[in-house]
Order: C-alpha cells, then structure tokens, then sequence
C-alpha cells in the first residue's frame, strides 16, 4: 500500500469537451485521512477551456459484478482556477 499522501494518477479522459483525470490516494492525502482513501476528480484542461460546471456521479466497486460499496453524487459543483478539484474522502 502506498504511504499517506502518495497519489496514483488516472491517464486524462474527455467528456464534455473537457479533459479529466482521477486522483486516488489509497490511504488518505492528508495525514487526518490516514487509513481512509481520498479520490478528486481533476480538470486537467483549465487553462484551454476555463471554469466549468459538472455534475458528478462516482462509485466504488468490489468487482465489476457487483453493487457499489460506496457512492456519491453532486449535482453542480463548479470547477473554477481556484479549485480545479473535486473531493470524496
């Protein structure tokens, strides 16, 4: 397992004419997160596109057959300079 605040990078991916990537950190970013993970979800493409609203829906699994474990939905979050990410924790 990776130490508290190492992350591991999704490669980028579009979706609304936006580019995107995940950041997971299998055992917390933050040292209060320790033994919990963190995942953002990151607009890659800021500087090209600029500030943007998305609604997020995000899932962890077991396996592909079965039902999410975890789930979280927002329906409007802002991307915006100052915060090019969003968190579940």
């Amino acid at each position: 397992m990776l130490a508290n605040g190492q992350v591991m990078k999704s490669g980028t991916f579009s979706v609304g004419g936006h580019d995107w990537r995940l950041l997971f950190y299998p055992n917390g970013c933050l040292k209060q997160n320790e033994g919990s993970i963190s995942l953002f979800l990151e607009h890659v493409s800021h500087a090209k596109t600029g500030d943007t609203t998305a609604k997020i829906d995000l899932s962890i699994l077991r396996d592909e057959a079965s039902k999410p474990a975890y789930s979280r939905s927002i329906n409007e979050h802002r991307f915006t300079e100052e915060g090019l990410n969003w968190v579940l924790t």
